[in-house]
């Protein structure tokens, strides 16, 4: 549909998966190299460990391959499973086995796991939730489909300048503070927590994203150096080996930004190391925030690790605590006339996407060679629920969706007859029946 993102891996694009009207976000990851495959298959990890779904996940690098999707990607990839780049095999399966144990799921069986993933929007309520992954060969990309969140990233709120109360700023702390506690149970660090891997819905969720350098550690110290390095904590500028409260300096940092409307170190690296390594760390002006929040935030950016609080033990935190009982706070996004004209293509396209499924993918020649569509046919009922839903995510009305639906139905229809006459005037001409 529309491209929401890109870094030095690929681009993220908004999609709708048509079985159930759901919009999700798709994440193109290149492996071309083995430092891109590599992340790709710690972020499948990292998102296969965070998941409640019983997903099987294996990985391979190298040599002949291993289990394979095998069915198809849930949004049309090649969804092999298995495909050679660059003379290295990758293979990533994050489906069950299918019937007696062994082999790939049926493309039936593979859709209706993929629907009640997405039904159930299985995961922790915290991190970003994973439905689905595959491969496009030709482009030497995976695809990882994950949950969408209509309201964007903490970057968007910092970009917009728009001012964020101590509410949302403990909401946006705890709801990472929980997602971090989860995932270092599970002896993850994300290694990348920032404004633009914090992503939002209207309904005040907050969740964190991005795990394409998270990893799992054997023991408490970790020591590779990857991150944004405006966020990086002391101890990994400095080179020294690090733990899981490297990423609480990093959540301290990102508090610090929205409470302030911006980073308070600086963007230059010399002069963000001197600061990071030989200055006190940043607080909050006194007079300007409540004494619980400036407390909190100078918990994060203890310079000293040991000093440093984890997620645990800062959801205990009175800045917390005060706000916790508080309602959950909404954003509101005004409905802009691009979005009402990109909802009218989204609605075009589950159109085209539900011809191909009943025609197959010429059923534009077909329709062509023919009278086009009989006026009894009627295009497959979408559950109202689905509808619902869409509305929900999309930030739209159900009623306003459901009359953009129907008009844009006949204008599909329309559209269609019109073509199919222009190819019989254009026969005609040219003498053909």
């Amino acid at each position: 549909m529309e491209e929401l993102g890109r870094g030095a891996g690929g681009q993220v694009y908004k999609a709708i998966f048509v079985p159930t009207m759901t919009l999700v976000a798709v994440k193109e990851v290149y492996v071309d190299d083995a430092q891109k495959r590599q992340a790709m298959l710690g972020e499948l990890g990292a998102l296969h460990n965070m998941s409640k779904a019983d997903f099987q996940f294996t990985d391979t690098l190298g040599g002949a391959g291993g289990a394979g999707g095998g069915a198809g990607g849930l949004l049309g990839g090649s969804g092999s499973g298995s495909t050679d780049l660059e003379g290295s095999t990758l293979s990533a399966s994050v489906h069950p086995p299918g019937p007696g144990g062994g082999g790939a799921l049926s493309a039936e069986d593979r859709l209706a796991q993929t629907v009640a993933a997405i039904q159930d929007r299985k995961g922790s309520p915290h991190i970003v939730a994973f439905y689905d992954a595959y491969t496009e060969p030709a482009r030497g990309s995976v695809m990882l489909v994950l949950e969408y969140m209509n309201a964007g990233t903490l970057e968007d709120l910092v970009k917009a300048k728009v001012p964020v109360d101590e509410h949302m700023l403990a909401t946006v702390a705890e709801s990472v503070l929980r997602g971090l506690r989860e995932l270092h149970a599970k002896h993850q660090i994300h290694r990348d927590i920032k404004p633009s891997n914090i992503l939002l819905d209207r309904d005040g969720n907050v969740k964190i994203s991005d795990f394409g350098i998270a990893r799992e550690v054997a023991s408490d110290l970790a020591s590779t150096q990857v991150g944004t390095f405006q966020y990086m904590s002391p101890e990994r500028i400095q080179a020294q080996p690090y733990s899981f409260n490297s990423d609480i300096w990093s959540l301290g940092l990102v508090v610090a930004t929205l409470a302030l409307g911006k980073m308070p170190l600086p963007a230059k690296y010399w002069e963000l190391v001197t600061a990071v390594t030989e200055r006190a760390p940043p607080e909050l002006p006194r007079g300007l925030f409540s004494e619980e929040l400036r407390a909190f935030v100078a918990a994060c950016l203890s310079k000293d690790a040991d000093r440093r609080p984890g997620a645990a033990r800062l959801l205990d935190h009175p800045f917390l605590l005060s706000n916790r009982d508080r309602v959950k706070p909404k954003i509101t996004l005004p409905l802009t006339e691009g979005q009402i004209k990109r909802l009218k293509t989204l609605l075009r396209k589950v159109l085209e996407f539900q011809m191909k499924q009943i025609l197959g993918k010429d059923w534009e020649t077909i329709l062509c060679n023919s009278n086009g569509l009989d006026s009894s046919f009627k295009f497959p009922r979408i559950k109202k629920r689905y509808f619902r839903r869409l509305a929900h995510d999309y930030g739209v009305e159900f009623e306003v969706l459901k009359t953009a639906y129907q008009k844009e139905t006949i204008r599909f229809y329309r559209d269609i007859q019109q073509m199919s006459g222009a190819h019989k005037d254009a026969n005609r001409k040219k003498g053909k029946p």
